[in-house]
């Protein structure tokens, strides 16, 4: 008898935990109020003679407050009206709510395919020759003569992680002189100086910089304002990544983040038939690739 009852809880206990991942695409936007835009990305708008349209608009509160009943609401989307939400109802029963109009799975699945290894050893200690070549290939020192290094410029690294760089000395003076203006990890909703160092060693060679010392170093926009977005999660590679990244470019948007740098690319999945075909990446774009691309556009 207590064989049975420990099968039968350990059993209850793996069904309680069977949660899946799903990007929900809802129908309309009933009841939504418009998203509270910065200063600075009013001013932006204003520049570029961008108004307000329906694409602004926050995802329905109604609708919100119904799939928090379903599962864990783990992002939103204004601009593609979805949420990405772990749930352990079926895709069927998801699909089966009124307002739901499209479901995409984004189910963890057994790969023989390897991410990218980002987790390599970046010097502590990098001195000024390593940033010459890449500087002077970009004529940047051109422009660094004339004082533009960067200030009065918002930039996003959106990346898989930002491992250590709250403590490594090149990143000083971004945070001493109160540059980081924004994080936020999508991934995991954590710190996002964890995960994978290859945001910190993209953003060396923007911010990076060692002024004194005998190790010089300088990136190729040392005085920017920065916002640090983790959207990659480095344990897998499904939809559910696109979603956070769409989500990033977002907040990009309500900041007044001037331009975006992304250094990931999704053409191959965990599950083979999740998988960008070349005709898909050559210009018929479906579902979120064709809403990634566009509004990546208009963040930029």
């Amino acid at each position: 008898m207590r064989l049975l009852l420990l099968t039968l809880f350990v059993a209850l206990s793996l069904g309680a935990n069977a949660q899946e991942k799903f990007i929900l695409f809802l129908e309309g936007k009933p009841n939504a109020e418009y998203v509270t835009l910065s200063d600075r990305a009013i001013e932006r708008r204003r520049k570029n003679n961008v108004g307000l349209s329906d694409d602004d608009k926050e995802v329905s509160p109604l609708y919100l407050s119904e799939l928090s009943s379903k599962g864990r609401i783990i992002n939103v989307s204004r601009w593609l009206n979805a949420v990405l939400i772990e749930s352990d109802l079926s895709a069927q029963e998801l699909q089966g709510i009124g307002f739901v109009r499209t479901v995409k799975s984004c189910q963890k699945v057994a790969s023989k395919r390897d991410k990218l290894d980002f987790e390599y050893e970046v010097p502590k200690s990098l001195n000024y020759g390593y940033a010459d070549t890449q500087v002077r290939q970009l004529g940047v020192d051109c422009l660094h003569d004339q004082g533009y290094t960067g200030s009065s410029v918002y930039l996003a690294v959106i990346d898989a992680g930002f491992s250590g760089m709250d403590t490594i000395s090149y990143f000083d003076s971004t945070y001493m002189n109160g540059r980081v203006l924004d994080v936020y990890d999508f991934v995991g909703n954590g710190s996002v100086y964890q995960y994978s160092l290859h945001g910190t060693a993209v953003s060396s060679c923007i911010f990076g910089q060692m002024a004194t010392g005998p190790i010089n170093y300088a990136g190729t926009a040392v005085d920017v304002d920065v916002a640090l977005y983790v959207t990659e999660d480095i344990s897998s590679e499904t939809p559910a990544e696109e979603f956070n990244l769409v989500t990033a470019l977002e907040r990009c948007d309500v900041q007044g983040v001037d331009i975006a740098n992304i250094s990931l690319g999704y053409t191959t999945f965990d599950d083979p038939n999740d998988d960008h075909s070349i005709r898909i990446l050559t210009g018929i774009q479906q579902l979120l690739l064709k809403e990634l691309i566009r509004r990546s556009q208009k963040v930029s």
